[in-house]
């Protein structure tokens, strides 16, 4: 904590995170979808090693989660997947990259009910992209402070 109160500390994989981030708390909207956020049973995040595991502990200071709820996977690109049951109505959440394209495609579907999906543009200079919205930050990032508390936590 010292040291990121001397220097600006930048993690690009978590800048670069930001449409899963958003576009997943984004599926939760609606009346429909909304109380299944409290009701999840597992979590399975695939990807490259650093990228799953700061999704998973953002997931888990945000949810207030379990380590044992998330399940991670190696793969090429980031994709989260929630599944949740409130009640009898199970729902389930996704958001991963499509394949071949920079795109990311986000879905909530209440199996047996309404079903949304979204679909964003990633930028093609995503690198330099991300680097320039890190610079341009200059508070501490709370949230990305948690999610790295909680990962060290699940030693």
């Amino acid at each position: 904590a010292a040291l990121t109160r001397r220097y600006k500390m930048i993690d690009l994989s978590w800048s670069r995170l930001r449409p899963w981030r958003k576009l997943l708390a984004g599926q939760f909207t609606g009346e429909a979808f909304r109380p299944f956020v409290h009701h999840i049973e597992r979590i399975e995040v695939t990807g490259k090693l650093g990228p799953r595991t700061l999704l998973s502990g953002w997931l888990a200071s945000r949810l207030r989660l379990d380590r044992d709820v998330l399940h991670l996977y190696d793969g090429r690109h980031v994709a989260i997947n929630l599944y949740c049951r409130n009640g009898d109505q199970t729902a389930e959440f996704t958001v991963e990259r499509v394949p071949g394209e920079r795109l990311v495609r986000a879905s909530a579907e209440v199996h047996g009910g309404p079903s949304h999906n979204e679909l964003v543009s990633l930028p093609n200079d995503a690198l330099p992209q991300s680097l320039s919205y890190a610079l341009r930050r200059q508070e501490r990032d709370r949230v990305y402070e948690q999610a790295i508390k909680i990962i060290g936590n699940w030693n």
